[in-house]
């Protein structure tokens, strides 16, 4: 039988999303060991957004490159603060005002998206994603574990 894991903040490095987002990615298959999920927390500034636009099957920045699995599943809690939801079908951008306590369902194979907090106070996301993304540092890499 296994035991609970406790993961504290200071467990996990400081991770920087490009497009302003910033947070800890605080259960993963390099720690503690998830084999079937991963969950973290984003912070957003006013004006500024979680996560660039991005498809979930790969996403590559300056530093590293996150690559998708098949059957990828995501979704989001709005702890704090509101936002709009952003999407893109065929060319159209979607929007869909979210606030403090809504959840959010990215299901497989989801559009082009992307979170803008639209408020006036910090934008906290608790996301879990199944199964795990896996991210390949490309450079000097320093903002995740």
């Amino acid at each position: 039988m296994s035991e609970p894991i406790v993961i504290h903040p200071s467990d996990v490095e400081d991770v920087v999303w490009p497009g302003g987002g910033r947070g800890k990615r605080m259960v993963t298959p390099a720690y503690p060991g998830s084999r079937n999920l991963q969950v973290g927390i984003i912070y957003v500034d006013p004006g500024k957004i979680a996560h660039r636009w991005h498809t979930h099957d790969r996403d590559r920045a300056e530093d590293y490159e996150i690559i998708y699995p098949e059957n990828f599943e995501e979704a989001y809690l709005i702890v704090k603060g509101k936002g709009t939801l952003c999407w893109r079908v065929a060319g159209e951008e979607k929007h869909l005002e979210v606030k403090e306590g809504d959840a959010i369902y990215f299901p497989v194979g989801v559009v082009e998206n992307q979170v803008v907090n639209t408020g006036d106070e910090l934008l906290i996301i608790v996301y879990a994603v199944s199964p795990p993304v896996r991210v390949v540092k490309l450079k000097n890499d320093t903002t995740r574990k």
